[in-house]
């Protein structure tokens, strides 16, 4: 088990930690308000939520173990917001030169001429050649975002 863990990527361990940690917290947080004011509603909210990031937390530990998901690598080449939208149109090229389209939430802070690394889940997105469109705010869709650390290192 701590060898499957250690195989992982950092972003999807992170993301596995997080959601566990806010299941933990809110558990926790609800248990001391029932103790103190005897709110048994808020307990079972508390409750639920914590099945609820463990149960996303065996996903995301299935889908990192049988390795079920696909990375994006580029360097950002352009962004675009069309307007009135929710996305932004995130452009990148990667090793061999070839562009790829993201639609990525607005609130992805994201340079031109960085390096990153996008991990999905595999066959979350429609194949439309090298165009890949996913819906924004899809959480199964999109995972987690890394900018490479090669680039990082070097400013």
């Amino acid at each position: 088990m701590i060898e499957q863990w250690t195989l992982f990527p950092t972003v999807l361990q992170r993301k596995f930690l997080l959601t566990l940690l806010a299941g933990i917290a809110s558990a926790g947080i609800s248990v001391i308000i029932c103790v103190a004011t005897k709110d048994h509603i808020l307990l079972t909210l508390g409750i639920v939520v914590l099945c609820a990031c463990l149960i996303s937390c065996r996903g995301i530990w299935a889908t990192a173990t049988h390795k079920n998901y696909e990375v994006v690598e580029g360097i950002c080449a352009g962004i675009s917001t069309p307007m009135l939208r929710r996305y932004r149109k995130v452009h990148l090229v990667d090793s061999h030169g070839v562009e790829i389209t993201l639609l990525l939430s607005k609130s992805a802070l994201l340079k031109i001429g960085e390096p990153y690394r996008f991990y999905f889940q595999k066959g979350s997105r429609p194949s439309l050649e090298m165009t890949i469109w996913t819906q924004p705010f899809q959480r199964t869709a999109f995972w987690a975002m890394k900018q490479s650390a090669s680039r990082r290192k070097r400013n």
